[in-house]
């Protein structure tokens, strides 16, 4: 096992290196408000044994169903494909090399069998196997960070961060965890609807999601309802404002009162599938929106039931997903049907 210490002083970065080694290309702001094809969808459900409640994360392998349950022993259930029945559970908490804390809710599948874990309070990146029967570590790699992060994401063997909003810093930081240089990017959006003094961290609270193959990423903001696309040296490509079923466009003070807009996506080479909500007279939808990598608009379906984690299959006709209320069943959506 390689084990790698690299100090990453991000807050001086910030100050000392220009901004002029991002993209200066404008990109016009596209507004979408309808989508190609908006149906609904239903879903089939398969009983499992009680351990689908509180699933953050679920992972499609080629022949394997993985649920990642944060502060759950163990914390991974593995199901076959396609019956969906159940195999094992394993992953203890602990203190040992492949054992794991409640904190260790950043889990990215990187291939087949492999995946990282972003220990954030132990400012560790842990890359592991998940067997047959046990969890195999692979490197363990230490990133000193200065400050807290708010969102992360995996492009290739590059680590792109972002930060609390901080005035004019950058939006993102990107290094090489070989090499690590940090390369800040991109400024954050400037909605003037939301913008009264200066705005809360938690306004522009958002995540950053890769696509598979690591050339580029979509930045959401769980409360603003726009997103972006960069590749993965920092160029935007898409800046996408969505005003379908948006009814209050300023942001109530109380954060228990805000409406997501993104709060899960999944990623594929094709598409982005994206769990929102919709807002009208009768009140609220969860919906299912499905996007190119080109910010296109492709489908938003109505669901029957909220989600509170899913996955797409290898072939991208089906979804996985699993429910806030329901611990024993994987609920099956076929998509097929929108791409005949």
């Amino acid at each position: 096992m390689r084990n790698t210490c690299y100090y990453v002083f991000i807050q001086a970065a910030l100050c000392s290196i220009c901004l002029s080694g991002c993209s200066k290309a404008h990109v016009e702001v596209t507004e979408v408000s309808s989508f190609p094809l908006e149906s609904s969808l239903s879903a089939d459900s398969v009983s499992i044994p009680p351990v689908a409640l509180g699933t953050l994360k679920m992972f499609v392998e080629s022949d394997r169903l993985v649920l990642f349950t944060v502060g759950k022993q163990p914390m991974f259930d593995f199901f076959s494909l396609p019956d969906l029945e159940y195999l094992y559970s394993y992953g203890n908490l602990g203190n040992a090399r492949n054992e794991f804390s409640v904190f260790d809710n950043n889990v990215t599948h990187i291939s087949e069998r492999r995946y990282r874990i972003f220990q954030q309070h132990k400012k560790r990146i842990v890359e592991i196997i998940l067997s047959d029967r046990n969890v195999e570590v692979l490197n363990d790699i230490e990133v000193k960070i200065d400050g807290m992060l708010n969102g992360f994401a995996f492009l290739g063997d590059r680590l792109c961060v972002s930060f609390p909003w901080q005035g004019e810093d950058a939006e993102y930081v990107l290094w090489d965890l070989q090499h690590p240089a940090p390369n800040p990017l991109g400024k954050l959006p400037k909605n003037e609807e939301l913008m009264t003094g200066q705005a809360l961290n938690s306004d522009y609270a958002r995540f950053p999601l890769a696509s598979p193959e690591g050339h580029r990423f979509v930045s959401f903001y769980a409360f603003v309802p726009c997103f972006r696309i960069y590749t993965d040296e920092g160029k935007m490509q898409s800046d996408i404002h969505v005003t379908k079923g948006i009814v209050d466009r300023k942001l109530p003070s109380d954060i228990r009162a805000r409406k997501y807009y993104v709060s899960k996506a999944v990623g594929t080479t094709s598409f982005i599938y994206a769990l929102s909500n919709v807002y009208e007279s009768a009140g609220r939808t969860p919906v299912l929106q499905i996007w190119d990598w080109n910010g296109s608009p492709v489908a938003q379906y109505s669901l029957d039931r909220d989600w509170s984690c899913f996955t797409i299959s290898a072939s991208g006709d089906l979804i996985y997903a699993t429910t806030p209320v329901s611990s024993d069943k994987i609920y099956i959506y076929n998509l097929a049907p929108a791409y005949d």
